[in-house]
């Protein structure tokens, strides 16, 4: 009704208009009573999937041991990281990714809001999750290429109707869990979609923490339009969408470890990488030369959980029948694979710093601070173990100095254990203020 009032109404007089503002008007009241009297639904549209259930989604489609899993799995983790739509995750090609310092970055030409691509083609980074494997993009993007390797077809996912194919995937899906997702989530699976993704990613964004990014950020990495002179003056810088794309990974926000690096292979020998390169391209004969350093980074973190894959997959699991776990090159070199933050420099010394590193980027300044907290915690720790044996060192000093028993080398020694348990009660009262936000620390 409203679609034939917006190509007919507006053709009709002025008066015609107003008395149809009125009907519609009046015809909307009464649809929001019954809906408000139980009638209908009291939501539009596909809900938004909440961040819990898209990581249990994600667990059920990498427990599929079949191809189509490998498919739906990345289609799904792509359109919540990238907040787009799943006609923007569809078009995705080779040559719209790159990687670039610690993440991986794709851009979009062309999309609803933009059907001539005049705006302008900024990149959107994804990052590694190496906490959580089930959402890690770069180890489900890796798993997907070694069932899928890429050939002369530069689409990521390609072929004809693949929206589709994973919206068909995921009904069925969810269609098995109906029951389970109703009673833990209480949300009825019908009201779930491929839209659900991207609303659900932006939600997350905006409303999952209260120390996230910036309203434009998020807007500009999902495409919307901020009207008036917002969108002449608010414009891309990488750093707000950097933190956007390190949230939306699922990384611990309020931790110092939302600033870790992606797993990378340490190889200090020319021979070691060597040995590199000619597994990618014993793997990927068809390698294209954008996906070369993805790639690098993606098989490091295949190597860096190998052991959870095998513990929480199945045997039979597809990934499983790839021949990089037969190929001599990745058993030399997965145990060379290092994780490391991007935070938490304690080399004081401008010689000491080391370069060539790759840069952490999308850090707030919170986990600075939390990451220089922990450091003061560690080497409080180290102080307090390494006071404990005050006491012991004190009276076996006294005793061979030389000095004769008596009552007076014994209240020499009492007053120097208490000086030094004095010591070691202040420091242990220290440890303990600071014992709840370090354990807050791991839990995240």
């Amino acid at each position: 009704m409203f679609h034939l009032y917006r190509i007919y109404g507006k053709t009709q007089s002025k008066e015609f208009q107003d008395d149809m503002k009125v009907v519609f008007k009046g015809f909307l009241r009464t649809v929001a009573q019954e809906v408000q009297n139980g009638d209908g639904r009291i939501t539009t549209g596909k809900l938004p999937l909440s961040f819990e259930l898209y990581c249990e989604i994600c667990k059920w489609m990498m427990e599929d041991t079949t191809a189509a899993g490998r498919f739906a799995h990345l289609f799904l983790v792509l359109s919540w990281n990238l907040a787009c739509r799943s006609s923007n995750t569809v078009t995705i090609h080779f040559h719209h990714m790159k990687w670039m310092n610690d993440s991986l970055q794709i851009f979009f030409a062309h999309q609803k809001n933009d059907p001539t691509g005049t705006r302008p083609r900024d990149p959107r980074h994804i990052y590694c999750n190496p906490y959580n494997p089930a959402i890690c993009p770069i180890l489900i993007l890796v798993s997907y290429l070694l069932v899928t390797p890429p050939s002369a077809d530069t689409q990521l996912f390609p072929g004809s109707h693949q929206y589709n194919r994973y919206n068909k995937y995921l009904k069925k899906l969810l269609e098995s869990k109906r029951e389970y997702v109703l009673r833990k989530y209480g949300v009825n699976v019908d009201e779930i979609g491929a839209h659900s993704a991207r609303k659900g990613a932006s939600t997350y964004m905006t409303s999952g923490c209260v120390n996230g990014p910036m309203q434009q950020a998020v807007n500009i990495r999902c495409g919307w339009r901020m009207g008036g002179v917002t969108d002449t003056y608010c414009r891309y810088e990488a750093a707000g969408d950097q933190y956007c794309g390190r949230i939306v990974s699922g990384l611990p926000l309020f931790s110092f470890r939302f600033a870790v690096l992606p797993p990378k292979f340490k190889l200090e020998t020319e021979l070691e990488n060597d040995m590199l390169s000619d597994l990618i391209l014993t793997l990927f004969p068809e390698m294209v030369e954008d996906l070369w350093a993805i790639v690098r980074y993606g098989l490091a973190t295949l190597a860096f959980r190998e052991t959870w894959l095998r513990e929480n997959l199945p045997a039979n699991h597809c990934i499983f029948e790839s021949c990089v776990w037969w190929n001599e090159n990745f058993h030399e070199i997965k145990n060379n694979v290092e994780l490391k933050l991007g935070v938490g420099d304690k080399d004081l010394e401008v010689d000491q710093v080391q370069t060539g590193e790759i840069n952490c980027t999308g850090i707030p300044t919170h986990t600075v601070l939390l990451s220089s907290q922990r450091d003061v915690i560690l080497q409080q720790r180290e102080l307090i173990e390494s006071n404990n044996a005050i006491p012991g060192l004190i009276t076996t000093a006294v005793q061979n100095s030389g000095i004769a028993p008596g009552a007076e080398m014994q209240a020499m020694i009492t007053e120097l254990r208490n000086v030094g348990g004095g010591l070691i009660q202040q420091l242990q009262g220290l440890r303990i203020n600071d014992a709840p936000q370090e354990q807050q620390q791991q839990e995240q």
